[in-house]
């Protein structure tokens, strides 16, 4: 894992930044609801079944979240208390910026740079989540989980954000947190840093040699 980085506007086109669990502290956020509501039913969720849907649009995280805890959990009444206390929390809290978010999206936009947000979260929930949290003006689009079949980590999201940005994917760079979204950007033909947020990289993710780093704060532009 690499301490600092230097990364050269020079050779980067597009600048694309996955939301949650890198712009925004809201994995955690999410994750600490989902247990809360489980408890209400008396059952405490198992992290290793629920980190597998992180990075994932919501229907496919419904599908793994739904296999893993059904024989637990009232399963369908839990998913929508949970998304209503999720969303009624980032409607009327602010949301946690993570750690050199701002740093780096001033520089990049003081060096005219086009920097999208490629998320497995829906748009308009991406897009609220980013007023809220002020970084909204920083990007040019917003390529959301809803806009495309399959999500991350299927790469056609990745590929669709390059199209409107009219940039070839070897002149994209790619911010990640979760492992889904690090395949997903890599197989879109990208380069990847990864910054991982509730689980560490697996050992798999590991081995395809894109770059890992613990904050976005140790990345110097040029």
């Amino acid at each position: 894992m690499n301490d600092k980085i230097i990364i050269d506007t020079a050779f980067f086109e597009a600048f694309f930044f996955d939301m949650d669990g890198l712009l925004l502290d809201t994995e955690k956020l999410c994750w600490n609801c989902f247990r809360d509501v489980c408890l209400e039913y008396g059952y405490d969720p198992d992290f290793s079944i629920y980190r597998r849907c992180i990075g994932r649009g919501t229907d496919e995280g419904n599908v793994i979240l739904k296999n893993g805890f059904s024989q637990f959990i009232p399963y369908d009444k839990v998913n929508l208390k949970w998304n209503t206390l999720y969303r009624n929390k980032i409607g009327n809290e602010p949301v946690d910026i993570k750690d050199g978010v701002f740093e780096l999206l001033k520089t990049l936009k003081s060096k005219n740079a086009y920097m999208a947000v490629v998320t497995s979260t829906d748009t308009q929930l991406a897009l609220k989540k980013l007023v809220n949290s002020g970084l909204k003006d920083y990007f040019s689009v917003i390529t959301g989980g809803d806009q495309v079949k399959n999500s991350k980590p299927d790469p056609t999201i990745y590929i669709q954000a390059a199209v409107k940005a009219e940039v070839e994917p070897v002149k994209c760079i790619a911010f990640e947190d979760s492992d889904n979204g690090v395949r997903s950007a890599l197989n879109a033909g990208m380069t990847v840093v990864q910054i991982p947020d509730l689980t560490e990289p697996s050992d798999d993710i590991r081995k395809l040699g894109h770059t890992i780093i613990r904050s976005l704060s140790l990345i110097s532009i040029k």
